[in-house]
Order: structure tokens, then C-alpha cells, then sequence
């Protein structure tokens, strides 16, 4: 159809050239129209040229897309992952990366307006994110989770099932589709969690502008992606499997039994060996982290520079990065802080080459990045500027606590005036106290939570 538009195109120039190289037609102005059509023919030409060329490469492009996913998901439908045992009740833990409150309060400096948000689990594995997620947003009005591993999501239903979270407005609806589909579900997020899977994409830009256009105004994305530097024996042994096995990824069971199979004819002084044995050998004992860790046909590992780069193509859509998850891993004190001139010069850089500073010169503590992102401008609360007035108005808003017996009813105290000093007094901050604005020789426990 493209070409036969074209073709046609090109008849009607032909036509006008014919009509107007009649003798009738004055030489001056027949010159010119010949100009004129040629230049256009060749203009069309150039652009169907460059369209075909494009449909082709896009084509391809696609069938890559194809071939990587289908890899994927074979290794995960081989290995579910993570390979976290499923139990019966509630999840064991707190992560604050997956608490709206706290994530949102970390990242502006005062608690969200609302917890009734709607959750995006992108990439949920066998659902041990996506219960946590669940079991840490109890407010939540809608929750999505999609997994390209059929196998995995079995797993996850189960443990939803196990965990008694079906039928609650806060469980996960499990999708089977690529992340890069997220806009066929409709929704659109608050608070989208992506960890471990976007570094395992073909096209991780992709990945990060199908997460972003889906983010809402004000709205928290948490990414997890690989470091290149904290994982540098992790990559050496993957080119190493790769060539023994021909680079082919279709027996995943065989890739592990071979994997091990060189660990154990590995002297032990060797690099690769003594990095396995010092810091993942114990995870590594199950064979789905194995096999995540060194058969993975896909992958794509980052610095503190590439990572910033990435983020920003995003930038047109109002992405902001938002900082690390874990700031004191980052502090140069930690590294620097022994000598005060050092630290000084260090501290004097831009963020961005501290950040960078800090993983070239401890690279192994540095095994992936875990940070935020925003949609729009990131500004922290400043609670030290505030008025005592609208320090005392000021409110957190909770989870709503689950049906059942509360942890201890609210109840007055006795008059805290003799137990409290007139500082204290003053200040009407007292830690498990509430100084009565009114009158502060009454004090209440605040309200638990």
C-alpha cells in the first residue's frame, strides 16, 4: 500500500509535466515546472527510501524484542524467581521502599494527602513484592501486577491465595504481558514498583517510558537496576558460560549443572571464584538465583553516569530523579570521614560526581542501584521554617488499621505538669506525649497506628 500511494503520486506528476510541456506552454515557464517535478519526484523517492528503510528496521527490531522476551520467560518459567517459599498468612518483614507513606514521606518531608492509590508491580515475579506491596498499602483502591513468566505468576496467585489477600481491594490483579504493554490494562499509578527488570529488558528506554507515561502527577516510582562495578566477576562468568555453551539459552537446567561444574574446577585463588565464595554462594545454594545470577540472556548493567543519562530520557515527561533509596550507603563521611580535608574537597563536588565518587572507590558495596523517581518537581518540606502554629495543625496520615482488636485504647493521662520540665513544656514536643495546646498540664498518648 505504501509503495502503490507513492506510485500513484509520482503518475500525477508525470500528468502536470505532460500538460504543461504543451507547445502552447511559454519555454520559461515550462523550464520551471520541469524543475519543479523533478525536484519533487526525487523528494518523494528519497522519503519512500527512508520510510521502508525505517518499517524494515523497525521490523527487526521487533523480532529481537521477540526472540529476548521469549529467552526470558523460558528461564523463568524454568526457575521461578524469586524463589521465596510460600506460607500461609501475612508476610514477614517491613521494607519501606514499598510503603507509600513512607516512600512519599522520605521523598518530600511530610506524609501524602491520601493512601488511596492505585499500585503498579511491574515485573512481580513469583509475587513476593506484590504481597508486600499489598500488605504495606491496606488504603490501596486498585493494584495491578504483570509478569512475562506464566510459571511465575502461578507462584505469585498462590501465595496472594495463601496470604489471604484475595478479594481485598488492595490485592494484586496478576497480568500475564510484557511490561512494555502496561497501557493496555487502562490505569494509571500513584506508586509503581519495578525491581529487578528493567536492566533485563532488550530495550530498557523502552521499558522506563512505558512505566513513565503510565505515572501519575505527584505519582513514585521505585527502580531497582544493576551496577556494572559491583558486579564485575557476575559478568565475567556469564561471558564464561556463554562461550561454553555456544551461547545458546534453551537448557537452562544444563547451564547450572555446567556453572557449577566450574566453580568447582576453579582454583580458589581466583578472582571470580573468591567473589562467588565471599559474597554469594550462600543465596546462590538454590538454583534459580544461579541461574538468574549467571544464565541470564539478557542484561544490561550500569554506573552512576549511564544510570542518570538513562533516567533522563524520560525527562520530557516530567520524570525527576528523586535520590537513592539508601542515602547513607552514598555519604563519602562513611568512606572519607577520616581525614576532614579530603572529605571537605570531596563534599565539594556536584551530587552527581559524589555519587559517582563513592562507587569507584568502594565498587563492591555498589552490587545495583535502588532509587525514586518523580513525576514533577521534587520539593522536601523545610519543618524547621514552619510556625509553631502550623507545626501543631500539621497531621500524618496513617493506614488504616485491619479489622480486629487495636493495640491499646487511647486513654488520658494523669497531669503530666509535675513529670514535665518547663522546656518541655514550652516546646509541647514530648516523645509519646501530646501537650495540650490549650492548657499543658494535660497530656494525652498519641494514637497507635
Amino acid at each position: 500500500m505504501f509503495f502503490s500511494s507513492y506510485q500513484s503520486l509520482l503518475y500525477v506528476k508525470v500528468f502536470c509535466l505532460r500538460r504543461c510541456l504543451r507547445v502552447s506552454t511559454p519555454p520559461l515557464l515550462r523550464v520551471c515546472v520541469c524543475v519543479c517535478v523533478c525536484v519533487c519526484v526525487c523528494v518523494c523517492v528519497c522519503v519512500g527510501v527512508c520510510v521502508w528503510g525505517w518499517a524494515c528496521t523497525w521490523e527487526q527490531g521487533s523480532d529481537v524484542v521477540k526472540e529476548v522476551s521469549g529467552k526470558v520467560e523460558g528461564l523463568y518459567d524454568t526457575y521461578p524467581y524469586p524463589p521465596e517459599a510460600v506460607f500461609d498468612g501475612v508476610t514477614v518483614g517491613y521494607n519501606h521502599r514499598w510503603s507509600w507513606t513512607h516512600a512519599h514521606s522520605s521523598i518530600f518531608g511530610e506524609a501524602p494527602k491520601s493512601n488511596a492509590i492505585q499500585i503498579l508491580d511491574a515485573g512481580c515475579g513469583t509475587g513476593v513484592t506484590a504481597q508486600y506491596l499489598s500488605h504495606l498499602n491496606p488504603s490501596a483502591t486498585h493494584f495491578d501486577a504483570v509478569d512475562l513468566s506464566s510459571g511465575a505468576l502461578k507462584v505469585a496467585k498462590e501465595r496472594a491465595e495463601r496470604a489471604d489477600l484475595v478479594g481485598n481491594p488492595n490485592n494484586a490483579n496478576f497480568h500475564h504481558m510484557s511490561l512494555y504493554d502496561v497501557a493496555q490494562l487502562g490505569h494509571t499509578y500513584d506508586f509503581i514498583n519495578c525491581v529487578g527488570v528493567l536492566h533485563h529488558l532488550p530495550d530498557p528506554n523502552q521499558g522506563l517510558r512505558a512505566l513513565a507515561e503510565r505515572l501519575n502527577d505527584g505519582g513514585l516510582m521505585h527502580i531497582f537496576v544493576y551496577s556494572a562495578l559491583g558486579r564485575r566477576e557476575i559478568m565475567l562468568m556469564q561471558e564464561a558460560l556463554a562461550l561454553l555453551q555456544g551461547g545458546k539459552y534453551d537448557d537452562f537446567k544444563e547451564g547450572v549443572r555446567l556453572g557449577r561444574a566450574v566453580f568447582a574446577a576453579l582454583p580458589d585463588n581466583t578472582r571470580v571464584k573468591q567473589r562467588e565464595n565471599d559474597r554469594w554462594a550462600m543465596e546462590n545454594q538454590r538454583d534459580s538465583t544461579f541461574a538468574d545470577m549467571y544464565l541470564h540472556p539478557q542484561e544490561v548493567d550500569y554506573t552512576v553516569t549511564t544510570l542518570l543519562e538513562w533516567v533522563d530520557t524520560v525527562k520530557d515527561l516530567g520524570i525527576e530523579f528523586a535520590g537513592f533509596s539508601n542515602p547513607k550507603v552514598w555519604d563519602l563521611e562513611r568512606l572519607l570521614g577520616s581525614d576532614p580535608e579530603v572529605l571537605a574537597k570531596a563534599k565539594a563536588l556536584p551530587q552527581e560526581e559524589q555519587w559517582r565518587l563513592a562507587e569507584i572507590l568502594d565498587p563492591d558495596t555498589f552490587t545495583h542501584y535502588e532509587f525514586f523517581l518523580t513525576k514533577g518537581k521534587v520539593s522536601k518540606k523545610d519543618w524547621t521554617a514552619v510556625s509553631e502554629e502550623e507545626l501543631h495543625q500539621a497531621y500524618g496520615i496513617r493506614q488504616v488499621p485491619r479489622p480486629g482488636p487495636a493495640p491499646f485504647a487511647c486513654r488520658p493521662l494523669p497531669c503530666a505538669r509535675g513529670a514535665l520540665s518547663q522546656e518541655q513544656r514550652k516546646s509541647r514536643r514530648v516523645r509519646g506525649l501530646c501537650v495540650c495546646q490549650a492548657c499543658d498540664a494535660r497530656a494525652q498518648r498519641l494514637p497507635a497506628h
